[in-house]
């Protein structure tokens, strides 16, 4: 019960303190340059099969690019959420409906091949010339059970040795 108390008297300190720290430092904020993108990596040799491939007339590459870009990104949250949680997530609504058919079919192991190659590296998989292996291309599949390793607990003796003990 005491250690409940103590966890919330925290917990609110932390809040106090990332209200404070967000008030004081907001103008800052305004003049921030934005973090960088994708798009600073692509090449442009993408960007000219985009082009190439945009077909409808108001549509300019450079928003498809943009546009691709925050998918990758999405999905690379979504992969980093459903395998550090172990379980499949729900995709975000923004998540375009041929990403969410692609991800829907992936297993354990390409989705930590996704992982691990980043937002970058799911845009250039989808989109560009980069093939990670055992990952495929950018298209509808059928939806696929992922099997998520079971996490290994450490033994009991294991653990005291990082428990808190009062001096």
């Amino acid at each position: 019960m005491l250690r409940a108390l103590f966890q919330s008297i925290a917990a609110g300190f932390r809040r106090a303190w990332s209200f404070a720290f967000n008030f004081m430092f907001w103008p800052f904020a305004l003049f921030a340059r934005p973090s960088r993108s994708v798009s600073a990596d692509v090449n442009m040799d993408t960007v000219a099969a985009v082009e190439k491939a945009a077909s409808a007339p108001g549509i300019k590459a450079a928003e498809l690019v943009q546009s691709q870009e925050r998918d990758a990104r999405l999905a690379h949250t979504w992969i980093l959420t459903s395998l550090l949680t172990r379980s499949t997530r729900p995709f975000p609504p923004a998540l375009s409906k041929t990403m969410k058919g692609w991800l829907q079919g992936l297993d354990h192991g390409q989705l930590e091949a996704l992982k691990n190659a980043g937002s970058k590296g799911v845009f250039e998989q989808c989109y560009g010339k980069t093939r990670l292996h055992g990952v495929p291309r950018l298209q509808l599949l059928a939806p696929a059970a992922v099997k998520y390793p079971v996490e290994i607990r450490k033994a009991a003796h294991e653990i005291a040795d990082f428990q808190f003990r009062p001096v």
